[in-house]
């Protein structure tokens, strides 16, 4: 759990001591635990990408607006 909380805070900039600790741990069905982080991890970086990019952002917002404007047509339907 110390590995977890560890990875999670920063405090471990090198994966493969939490793989090699899941592996410890889990044994050969660890490769799901720290695939996932790895999955998450790209998540992340794409989500801020994606977020501090301005076309984006209003593309999101556009995306937003067309949604809550067909919300508003239904109901007046």
């Amino acid at each position: 759990m110390d590995a977890l909380y560890n990875l999670l805070d920063g405090s471990i900039d090198d994966n493969t001591k939490f793989e090699d600790e899941c592996r410890a741990i889990f044994g050969a069905q660890s490769y799901v635990l720290f695939t996932l982080d790895k999955l998450v991890q790209k998540f992340v970086k794409h989500l801020h990408a994606v977020a501090s990019d301005e076309t984006d952002t209003k593309l999101l917002q556009l995306h937003a607006y067309e949604n809550y404007r067909k919300l508003w047509e239904d109901d007046l339907i």
